[in-house]
């Protein structure tokens, strides 16, 4: 188990704001590294909602594994699965509700799960288990902000709730 998952979403954002969360994620790791704590670098890649075919994952994971060999990128679809067990846990139908439209989870769902990948409270098979994390911490973009609060409120109402005091953020502002 690693001390920290760190994410940082330079691959949603333009060149000037992406180069403030790489100087952002370069800062989190020399702390990190400086206190002899283990940490991976991970990004969740929305492949659901926004089908971006100018962005290509193998470059990017390719371009990760070469910066940080302790790094891992995984796409929205992977968690499916994952995402079926975790809504099927919750008891709060107007959650469900909110959650679950149109044949599809909300953005803030797949947050959510993958946060609790990335600690351990849930598995799946394609992600390493070597990678859960004590803690986790999110350099994003300012706008992610919303998404990522709900996220929260969803975690609250999980099995899983006391995650959310295991999870950090730092909020880049363009």
């Amino acid at each position: 188990m690693k001390d920290f998952s760190i994410e940082c979403a330079k691959s949603y954002t333009d060149d000037d704001q992406g180069q403030d969360l790489i100087e952002a994620l370069k800062e989190k790791i020399k702390s990190i590294t400086y206190e002899n704590k283990t940490f991976s670098v991970v990004l969740l890649v929305d492949d659901q909602s926004h089908k971006n075919k100018a962005f290509n994952f193998d470059d990017y994971a390719s371009w990760l594994k070469n910066k940080y060999n302790n790094s891992f990128i995984m796409k929205e679809s992977q968690l499916l699965n994952t995402c079926d067990e975790v809504f099927a846990k919750l008891t709060n139908e107007s959650l469900k509700n909110k959650i679950f439209k149109n044949e599809k989870y909300s953005g803030s769902f797949f947050i959510a799960v993958w946060c609790l990948l990335r600690l351990g409270y849930i598995t799946n098979k394609e992600f390493p288990k070597k990678l859960h994390a004590k803690m986790l911490f999110n350099i994003l973009p300012l706008h992610f902000k919303s998404g990522e609060d709900e996220s929260i409120g969803i975690i609250k109402n999980t099995p899983y709730a006391g995650a959310v005091e295991r999870i950090k953020y730092q909020f880049i502002k363009k």
